[in-house]
This record gives structure tokens, sequence and C-alpha cells, in this order.
């Protein structure tokens, strides 16, 4: 019997192996071909062919049939017994039919520009289909018609035909009561003013609003129509309505600019670039605006819409554009509440160029209402959480909160003694539970060990490690806690222990300033010199240890400071906390109150050219905000460190939250003191580029 060598099909090309090596094949009809996987037995051509057929039905004519003329063999191909063989004289391939689903369009707002990069805005901002004329929006004639739409049902919103589901609403009537009771005092000042309110939705705050300031006009600029005037209309129908509705969106300058040149602002006038008019605050006017979407929607360079827009009308504060024309106007802002932190950050590790810039452009900034304590991988220490209630508690025009608008840090220096200095301890959120399972234990809600379970149906067993006794996982995770609390105990005591060696040698430093002894200058570059060895000592060790010292330094002279650094700790009154179920969707937002103010008088020297080298001089520091201001103004320009240190004598003022050495000071850690003598010496530095 002829020995046929065993080939893959669709592995390894048939090869004319077999003829020649056994000549006895030559006279056979056909070789027969086997496959070590198993398949059916086929005929192939006597000279082996190159590429097999499509299998056919296994027959006694399919095997017995006489061969075809031999072919030339192909050349083999890399990619040989991949595909299958194509019959040469078989039918074509039938035409697919063309799609008829609309195709995908494609992207292309972060590389439009001009009339085209408007359009790619008011699609990503208001989730439009397609662009809307400008200073328009689709109105739907059938949106009145739609049931269960008006404010009986705020928490189910119907949306129009391109309504944005990302809109957040404030529904919570309870809140907006809470929140006029707290801001009526300082809205006495804009009573019968005109009102210019963005994104006014379901209108719930915007009613709110309008019953306690009573203004004159209240320009209601909603892009969405047909989502939101069936609920507006109601407003729009009362006797002797102020309210006047504009189907535009608010955030688009053009518009806001048109109210000037279509007269929907008669009692307003705007001033020239260079009237004093514009640095005083014009409270006959006020601007409120709901910029909250929940899930973020990231733009070009920013990371959300809010940022932008925030950004823009800071900016609008600085360059008198917009309804900042008429004098500085108060602004009413809600954002969701983790975009707060842009322009008021609790910790001094989230202060960026960005809230730089609103504390430089704002006499203040509150956050009337808010989320409880925001989820942060760092906390800074307790202590300094509770003086900064405590003195806001002090504060004589603080208002007091209602008891379930209470938060945490409200509570805790409401209830804890008063301290007069920072100590050591970070509040972590693991104590808490810690504590609750202390508490079950000592009561004998669950065991120790399993076989003590029996009444203690909750609990869930665990294995032990020696295998012997299996322990409940309530226990275990009480255990663990227990190490977790222990080990960072140890952490904080090594901290505490570099803290108090480098705050004696300050305190010593600054002693040794205010002195009249003769000695003085020696003893100062002594300690100097020690805080410098300090200094190396503590880069030398553990980065973990390093970046916690650094940190708790800065917030520390931060709090001490006088102004305090952050905005956060100037605050007047504490937040009223909100809650998730008051907002569709049920996310919380934050309230924030904006009053702008003049900037520096060195800011405006040249008109705007000169805020321009101070966002020059700002951006260049902030690359990397943890870094020192050493470093900060090598990268500035060459030289700049030489010339700018020496002529900034608040860097060292450790009463004002300077250091002894610069080494220590980082950028994120300036205060405007600082950041105003810096910026003069830099405009005064010959070399500035």
């Amino acid at each position: 019997m002829l020995a046929v060598r065993l080939v893959n099909k669709r592995r390894n090309p048939l090869r004319p192996f077999a003829i020649s090596a056994f000549l006895c094949c030559r006279s056979a009809t056909g070789l027969i071909r086997a496959y070590s996987d198993g398949g059916p037995v086929i005929a192939t051509s006597a000279t082996g062919g190159t590429k097999p057929r499509r299998k056919l039905p296994k027959t006694d004519e399919s095997i017995t049939e006489d061969p075809k003329p031999a072919k030339k063999p192909r050349k083999p191909r890399s990619d040989a017994g991949t595909s299958r063989g194509v019959k040469k004289n078989g039918n074509p391939p039938k035409r697919r039919a063309p799609s008829t689903k609309p195709r995908k369009k494609r992207s292309d707002a972060g590389i439009l520009k001009g009339p085209l990069l408007k359009k790619a805005f008011e699609d990503v901002l208001h989730g439009a289909r397609a662009a809307l004329p400008e200073g328009q929006a689709e109105t739907d004639a059938g949106a009145n018609k739609r049931k269960n739409v008006g404010p009986k049902s705020l928490s189910r919103i119907a949306f129009g035909k391109r309504g944005d589901k990302a809109r957040q609403n404030i529904i919570g009537e309870g809140l907006c009561d809470d929140i006029m009771q707290r801001l009526a005092p300082s809205l006495e000042k804009h009573k019968g003013c005109d009102i210019i309110d963005i994104n006014p939705g379901v209108g719930l705050w915007s009613s709110k609003l309008h019953d306690i300031v009573k203004p004159r006009t209240h320009i209601l600029m909603e892009p969405d129509s047909s989502t939101y005037l069936p609920y507006l209309e109601p407003l729009l129908n009362q006797k002797d309505s102020t309210y006047k509705f504009l189907p535009m969106s608010g955030i688009i300058w053009n518009n806001l600019n048109k109210l000037e040149s279509d007269g929907h602002l008669p009692h307003q006038k705007l001033h020239p670039h260079d009237s004093p008019e514009l640095e005083k605050p014009n409270n006959t006017l006020l601007v409120t605006a709901n910029l909250g979407y929940w899930p973020r929607r990231p733009y070009i360079g920013f990371p959300s819409i809010t940022t932008l827009v925030v950004h823009q009308l800071l900016t609008a504060t600085r360059a008198h554009s917009i309804f900042q024309g008429y004098g500085q106007i108060r602004m009413l802002i809600w954002m969701h509440d983790l975009e707060k932190r842009i322009v008021l950050p609790r910790l001094i590790i989230n202060r960026r160029k960005s809230s730089i810039e609103a504390e430089i452009s704002c006499s203040y900034i509150h956050e009337v209402a808010g989320g409880d304590l925001e989820s942060e991988n760092y906390r800074r220490e307790q202590s300094i959480d509770i003086l900064s209630g405590q003195r806001v508690a002090l504060a004589a025009s603080a208002p007091p909160t209602p008891p379930h608008r209470e938060g945490i840090l409200e509570r805790e220096a409401r209830t804890s003694a008063p301290t007069s200095a920072p100590t050591i301890g970070v509040r972590r959120p693991y104590e808490d539970e810690l504590t609750a399972l202390e508490t079950r234990y000592a009561l004998g809600d669950f065991p120790e060990f399993f076989d003590e379970v029996q009444p203690h149906h909750r609990a869930t067993p665990e294995q032990s490690l020696d295998g012997s006794r299996r322990r409940t996982e309530e226990f275990r995770r009480m255990q663990a806690l227990r190490w977790r609390l222990k080990a960072s105990g140890v952490v904080d005591d090594i901290i505490g222990t570099k803290l108090d060696a480098y705050e004696a040698l300050e305190r010593e430093w600054v002693s040794l300033r205010a002195s009249s002894d003769p000695g003085r200058e020696e003893s100062m570059e002594r300690v100097e010199e020690e805080i410098r060895v300090w200094r190396r000592a503590l880069e030398s060790g553990a980065r973990t240890t390093m970046t916690a010292v650094i940190q708790r330094l800065e917030e520390r002279r931060g709090y001490r400071a006088e102004p305090a650094l952050l905005a956060w700790d100037r605050r007047l009154m504490e937040p009223l906390i909100v809650k998730p179920d008051e907002f569709a969707p049920a996310q919380p937002m934050a309230l924030l109150d904006f009053q702008p103010r003049s900037i520096w008088p060195s800011l405006r020297a040249e008109g705007l050219g000169c805020y321009d080298y101070f966002e020059f001089m700002l951006a260049a520091l902030f690359v990397m905000p943890k870094q020192s201001v050493v470093a900060g103004l090598r990268a500035l320009a060459p030289g700049a460190e030489e010339w700018i240190l020496p002529r900034c004598p608040s860097l060292r003022g450790v009463e004002g939250g300077g250091v002894v050495d610069l080494e220590m000071l980082t950028v994120r850690s300036l205060t405007e003191e600082m950041l105003r003598e810096m910026f003069e010496a830099f405009m005064a530095w010959p070399f500035r580029p």
C-alpha cells in the first residue's frame, strides 16, 4: 500500500512529493490524501495540486473519477493555507447593497475655527444634532401638549426633541428656601434690580430669587425652550410679570452683548473703557447661572464646560466685557459640587493658577451651599479644620445654620474644645468604622471565633491563620483596622518630631530677628544653617515622609498667615449642606457667590498687556505647583531668581506665610502679597522676556 504523508489542509500547502518519491504512483488514477485531524478522505490530482477546491460530499464517483489534466503549480504564498480556495468558473459574489444607516459625524471641534467652531461648541454644549441659528433655539409646537409637565413633576423632566439630559436642575424647594433665608441680608441692596438668569431650567431657583429681590426686569435666557418652556410659562403668565423669556444660550457672549443692542436692559448703561464707574460695584444688576452638568463634559483643553465658562466669566471681570461693562456685577453660580475646587479649594495641594486668578479678581468667593466633606486622597490636620470652623463661629456676621443643613466640620467645630494652635493628627475615615466595631464587640454583638457564633447569626466565618479555630470576619476587620491605626500613629510620631524640630528653629529665628542684640546677625545665620541641615536630612529620607511633612507645614503656614492663604479659611459663613435628591440628576451641586473687585494697579498700568505678563509668570511657576519658588523662578527665565528674590521681603516674612529657607516655600503656597511683589519686580527687570 502506498505510504502517503499526512498533510494538514489548512496549515501546509500540498506538495507534489508522492510522484517523485514513489514511481508506482504514476499510473494511478489519483492520490488519496488523509488528514491528521481525522477529516474526510478526498481525491486530489495526480501531481498533488496546489490548493484544494471546496469540499464535496464523499461519493464513489468522486474517488474513482479520472484526474483532470495537471496544471502548473502556483508559487506558494506566505499566507498559503490560511484562506479557502475560490472556484475558477464560479459566479462572482453579489454586490453588497449600500447601508441605509446614517454615517457617524466625526467630531472635529478641537481643530475647527470661526463659525464652524461656534457650531461645534453649541452641539457639544446643548446636545444638539444640528446647528441652530445664532440667537435662536428650537421650539417644539407640541411641547405644551405633553402630559405631566409642570411644577408638580420636577423630578421627572419631559425632555424635548433636543433636550440635554446632562443638565442639572434644582428641584428641592426646601433647599431654595434655606438659601434665600441665608442670603436675604445681602440681597437687600439688590431690591428692584435687573436680573440676568442663565439656564433657568425648571425655574424653581429663579422664582425664589425673584420673590426676594422683586426685580424690575428678570431675563430668562434658556436655550432649550422645547423642554423648559412649559415650566417657565406660569412665571411668564403672572399678572404684571417682569419676566422676559429669550430662547437663546446665555453662555455665548454674542447673545449677552445683544441684551444691550436689543434694548432688554433699558435701565443699564455701558460705561466707556476708561470710566471710573467700571471699578465700582453695580447693585442694580444681578447675574445668576446654572452651569451644572453630569456627567462632566470636557471641551478642548478644559476638563469641563463649567471650567471654561467660569474662566471666561472671571476674565470678563478683569476686561470689563459683556455685562461687567455696567460695573462690577455680583454673580451667583450653580455648578456640580466637584467643580467648586477650581476656584475655591479647601486644601493648598489643590491650589492652582485658576484659583489664584479668581482670588485676584474677586473681593470674596463664598460657598453658600454645597456637599459635605470632599473625598480627598489627602486630608489636612483635623485641628486646623476645627480652628477654621471656630473662627467662623466667632464672627459676628455668621448667621445660624439650620440643624438639618449642618456639616461634619461645623459640627466638630461646635462640639470641640477651643485650641490655640494646630496639633498633629489627621482624621482618617476608617476611624469611625473602627469605633463602631469596637463598640459592637464590647457589647457582645459578635464574638472572636466562629465556634462561639451560635447566638450571633449575623457573623460571617473566616479561617484563622493556624487553621485550628475560625475567626469571624467582623473580628478580623476590627483587628486589621487596629493594626492600620497603630502604623499610622507611628508615622504621625515621626512626622510630629520633625515638625516640632523645625518650628522650634523657626520661632528662634523670628525672635532673633525682632531683638536688638548686637550679635543678632550671627545668631540668625547659625539658625538658618541649622534649618538648611534639617531640610537636607528630610530630603535624604523617605519620600513619603518628606511629602507628608511639607504638606502639613504648608497647611499650618497657610492657616496662620494674616490674612489666611485659602479663601476657604477666610469665609464668613458655613455652607449649607445639600442632598443629592434635591437635584436632577441626583448629584450634589454647589452655589458660589462671586463679588468682583478691581485688580492691582500694577496689572492695570498698561491695560491688559500687563496682565498678560502676569499670566505668563503664573503659567511658568505653576508648571509644577509643588516645586519651590526658587526652582520656579529659574524656569521662568535665566537670572530671574537673582533679580526677583532680593526684592520680595514678604517671602521671608514668617508672620505672613513666608519661610526662612526659600527652598521650602512651594509655588502653590505663595500669598497674594508675595505674588504682587514678585510681579512688580519682574516688570522692573530690564531683561524680562
